[in-house]
């Protein structure tokens, strides 16, 4: 099937306008959204898989509770549950 001409003049202007919201988002947050740190839901799913429910140490870069001496995530789980079969 035939591409049209449409698509092929528009394409580049799609292109660039993703790569120049990627700049964006980038310089906004100071750290790129393809390689970002693990955030807390992923490490909250990783250590659940290993059988605990705290996540094991403090991350001074994360809003996290405290209770007992050990650290919780304290939001809501949800997107904990939605990574676990990525992890």
């Amino acid at each position: 099937m035939p591409r049209s001409p449409a698509l092929r003049r528009d394409f580049p202007a799609l292109a660039l306008s993703i790569l120049c919201v990627y700049a964006l988002f980038w310089v906004l947050t100071g750290r790129s959204p393809l390689f970002s740190t693990y955030d807390s839901y992923v490490l909250q799913a990783v250590r659940w898989l290993s059988g605990h429910l705290d996540l094991g140490q403090n991350y001074d870069y994360l809003e996290i509770a405290k209770y007992a001496g050990r650290y919780f995530v304290s939001f809501p789980p949800i997107p904990s549950v939605l990574l676990l079969p990525l992890c």
